[in-house]
């Protein structure tokens, strides 16, 4: 049912398009945005509802770039008309035949419609689209979702499996500012930031070099990242503790080097 909807609406899309060639190599489309208004105000609630929600549009193309020789049938190539209309509920909203269209695109809208929505939209209901957004399955909504909800939603986010989303939210909270929130951040630079920024008890470095000295083969090399954030945390312990780790002087010469300074330093 809910792809009947939006095979339905891209129909009447298409029915409502007409190509209009610029030069010799480049066309584009045009629509009548009238007829197309009118199928959507005809539809109750729980149908635009389906319409606005369907997954389809979290694989809709944002950008379309095509030739003279495109057939109108690709429905990815009204990407435009849909920001348009999106658009022209937005700003319309006051007006009480919108109303109904408006709510549905702040309430239940996904995918491209859901981000031309947050484009568009302002105050109250675009945080209140964006905290929808954060759990979109579409990372361009949640990329740009991240960018507006309030502060207190971001921490829940931290180590979402987008890394556009991550690099916005450690921006905008500060891993230096809140270490503990990026410690165990699946981003190399961002725990190495948030680990040298955090005050960590003796027994909280010891046992995070003991975890990671677990991973370490015997026989092989320790690798360049592994090898920066155990210098992080070595860093952290006093010399006194230093000299119980000196086996792993063997995995790096730099750890072998710097080991052996402090080692010397304290003597």
């Amino acid at each position: 049912m809910t792809n009947n909807e939006y095979n339905m609406f891209i129909k009447i899309i298409k029915q409502n398009a007409f190509k209009v060639n610029v030069g010799k190599y480049y066309s584009r489309f045009e629509y009548n945005l009238g007829e197309i208004f009118s199928y959507l105000l005809s539809l109750p609630k729980n149908r635009l509802k389906l319409l606005f929600s369907n997954k389809k549009w979290c694989r809709h193309p944002k950008y379309v770039f095509f030739n003279s020789n495109i057939d109108i049938n690709e429905g990815a190539l009204h990407t435009k008309c849909i920001h348009h209309l999106v658009s022209e509920v937005i700003s319309n909203r006051m007006d009480e035949r919108y109303k109904n269209l408006y709510n549905t695109l702040i309430k239940h809208s996904d995918g491209i419609i859901l981000l031309y929505t947050l484009y568009n939209s302002t105050s109250k209901d675009q945080i209140t689209a964006a905290k929808r957004g954060m759990k979109s399955s579409d990372n361009r909504v949640k990329t740009y979702s991240a960018r507006i909800v309030p502060h207190k939603y971001l921490k829940n986010y931290v180590n979402d499996k987008s890394f556009g989303v991550r690099r916005i939210i450690a921006t905008r909270i500060g891993i230096e500012a809140n270490p503990d929130l990026f410690l165990d951040s699946p981003d190399f630079s961002t725990r190495i930031i948030a680990l040298e920024s955090k005050e960590l008890s003796r027994d909280e470095v010891l046992l995070r070099i003991d975890e990671i000295s677990k991973n370490i083969s015997s026989n092989v090399k320790i690798s360049p990242k592994d090898e920066e954030y155990l210098m992080a945390l070595l860093n952290k312990l006093g010399s006194n503790d230093i000299i119980f780790y000196i086996d792993l002087s063997s995995k790096s010469e730099n750890i072998e080097k710097y080991i052996t300074k402090r080692i010397n330093t304290h003597a």
